[in-house]
């Protein structure tokens, strides 16, 4: 098939002009205390862009029967956005229904409303055996590949990372999460950024590792908190996830009765290498935040290039016929 040139001349001129957008990076995030599902359309405008999707109720029949979490301590302690942008996935470390803890749960974002009360389906029955009360799923985070990584603590030895199946539930160990002389005992939360580094926020030692995902290695320490950071004789950093369009970690200090400072729930830019980092306040409503994630989304035309890429399209075909 031949093209004139005058339609090459419009599609190069297309591409020579298209103009792309950058949208803010939108965080979801969970409250454990009770199943709150919540949107941020800017963390550094949290009072103007934060929406509440009510507690999430639970079913494993397509939703003929709902179920609620347990009152004031769901012991939802983990969130994470797949790839696609819009399913999330969740993890329940106490028995729900028939399921002993711990289950993974699911929800597409696409679908839930204000107005209603939004449904999160069992995935399955994780196959982790849990001997404790203290025995814990407490992050999530998917690699750019799609493989979604879980960070595993029973309150006695070493955290766990694990690979988890969003099909089946089923989880793979990785390894135990030492080396260079630490170990991560108190895990809190993982995240990995957009070039594969893992990191993990260690509520026993105050100090956030850089961990290799594939043998669960401690690499190196990141941040300390104790001495630079956040600046917090002893943050709890419950929930943490990486902003790729803005490279930033944001992170959720969570610790109780910090006298003379709002940190309950209290969003902050953590500097890696150190120095002052940014608060960007809190929600009041949020009690208890333990899991965030950032929807980063892609490069997208303006309506305006869309047009033309459309009327360039229609001169090939009408060519082609």
């Amino acid at each position: 098939m031949k093209i004139k040139k005058s339609v090459l001349t419009v599609l190069a001129m297309t591409l020579l002009f298209t103009t792309f957008t950058v949208a803010e990076p939108v965080m979801w995030g969970i409250d454990e205390d009770d199943a709150q599902l919540f949107r941020v359309g800017n963390y550094t405008d949290l009072a103007n862009t934060f929406t509440s999707y009510g507690s999430l109720k639970w079913s494993d029949d397509g939703g003929a029967t709902t179920n609620s979490f347990a009152a004031n301590n769901t012991q939802i302690e983990s969130f994470a956005i797949a790839n696609d942008g819009h399913t999330a996935y969740m993890v329940v470390n106490k028995k729900i229904g028939s399921y002993s803890n711990p289950t993974l749960l699911s929800i597409d974002l696409n679908n839930v409303n204000t107005e209603v009360t939004n449904v999160a389906t069992v995935v399955g029955q994780i196959n982790i055996n849990y001997d404790n009360y203290k025995d814990n799923i407490t992050g999530l985070s998917f690699d750019r590949n799609g493989n979604l990584y879980t960070l595993f603590g029973d309150g006695k030895a070493e955290d766990k990372l694990y690979t988890l199946n969003t099909a089946n539930a089923q989880a793979t160990l990785v390894g135990s999460i030492n080396g260079n002389g630490y170990s991560s005992q108190e895990g809190e939360d993982l995240i990995i950024d957009g070039n594969g580094n893992l990191m993990v926020t260690d509520f026993k030692s105050h100090k956030i590792y850089s961990v290799d995902p594939v043998t669960a290695a401690i690499i190196d320490v990141v941040a300390d908190n104790k001495q630079t950071g956040l600046g917090i004789a002893h943050p709890k950093l419950e929930a943490i996830a990486w902003d790729e369009e803005n490279q930033r970690l944001v992170v959720v200090n969570n610790h109780h009765n910090q006298n003379n400072y709002a940190s309950e729930n209290m969003f902050y830019n953590e500097t890696l290498a150190g120095g002052s980092d940014i608060g960007y306040g809190y929600i009041s409503s949020l009690s208890d935040v333990e899991g965030i994630a950032f929807v980063n989304d892609s490069f997208v035309p303006e309506p305006a290039t869309l047009a033309i890429l459309g009327i360039g399209g229609l001169l090939i075909r009408r060519k082609k016929a």
